[in-house]
């Protein structure tokens, strides 16, 4: 999957590296929550944005958390917007 990163909530901020239309759709699981924390990479499905988190933070709608980035987080906080990003599993 190859999608256009950007920072959000705005492209000013790097509290996140946003990749929107996803195409998943799920609901929340029951263990969905807002608060989040550095290098986690969560599923937003009201919005269908996967989402790797730079800070901790507590975002306005709870997030399913997916993954985690172990290593290279800095890389993220270097890449441009409109990146063409592409997520693969290890």
């Amino acid at each position: 999957m190859i999608l256009r990163g950007r920072f959000g909530p705005s492209f000013k901020s790097k509290h996140y590296w946003t990749l929107p239309g996803v195409g998943i759709y799920k609901g929340l699981h029951k263990n969905a929550q807002k608060k989040v924390n550095k290098g986690q990479i969560v599923y937003n499905p009201k919005t269908d944005e996967l989402m790797i988190i730079l800070e901790d933070q507590e975002l306005p709608t709870k997030t399913n958390i997916i993954g985690e980035v172990e290593n290279n987080l800095e890389l993220v906080l270097k890449a441009r917007n409109g990146l063409n990003t592409k997520i693969s599993k290890l």
